[in-house]
């Protein structure tokens, strides 16, 4: 907050604050915007005190509540200003971490960490090389440049047909160059399973054309 505001908003609640029989009103908006509760309870309890004395015409006494309310509004008037300023930064504070909660969530959606997050990733996670055609979907995703969304589509590929080399993997996947460093490390491809699931399936195939044959013949 700028020494202009400061001074401005000062200057508005002992404005108010001059008014008659509602002189509690600079207070009442000092409790208010610094959240300050007891501010706002004396505001209020000038101005009932005030309307009390008017109606019993003790106007002298209320004259002398008046003065004191201006007096008390002018006093708090440096630390209503310092506890704006310190609502304001620690709003500005509060966003920010927002902003930076919500960036850091969708890097590891989108598996774009930073490199002090792959570090970390190094550190903590195995470093067991993946199998391709058989890790989970949970597994998947905590590899560097892939994150949770990628995983999943990954997955759906892979249901369509296994993947015969991590290269192969990288062009049905869409991974990027820059990606390809980050997890080559960490992928590889079981040519073995990719094998024995295409001689599955063509065992499958061979069965049920046989049996397919022997309907024929009956």
């Amino acid at each position: 907050m700028s020494r202009f505001e400061a001074t401005v908003n000062k200057i508005v609640i002992i404005a108010l604050s001059f008014i008659p029989v509602l002189s509690g009103l600079g207070l009442i908006l000092a409790g208010m915007r610094s959240k300050k509760k007891q501010w706002t309870i004396i505001g209020l309890a000038y101005i009932i005190v005030c309307c009390i004395v008017m109606s019993v015409d003790f106007v002298n006494i209320c004259v002398i509540i008046w003065f004191v309310s201006i007096i008390h509004t002018v006093i708090i008037g440096k630390e209503y200003c310092m506890r704006l300023k310190v609502l304001k930064e620690s709003k500005d504070i509060l966003a920010e971490r927002e902003r930076e909660q919500e960036e850091k969530i969708y890097q590891e959606l989108m598996g774009e960490g930073r490199k002090s997050k792959e570090s970390r990733i190094e550190e903590n996670v195995q470093t067991a090389v993946m199998d391709i055609n058989s890790c989970g979907e949970a597994e998947l995703g905590t590899v560097p440049g892939i994150g949770l969304i990628l995983a999943k589509r990954i997955i759906d590929i892979r249901r369509e047909q296994p993947f015969e080399s991590v290269d192969e993997f990288y062009k049905r996947a869409g991974i990027s160059d820059e990606k390809q460093k980050l997890m080559a490390k960490y992928l590889t491809c079981s040519e073995c399973k990719v094998k024995d699931v295409q001689e599955e399936q063509l065992s499958k195939s061979e069965s049920s054309s046989h049996t397919i044959g022997r309907r024929i013949d009956i």
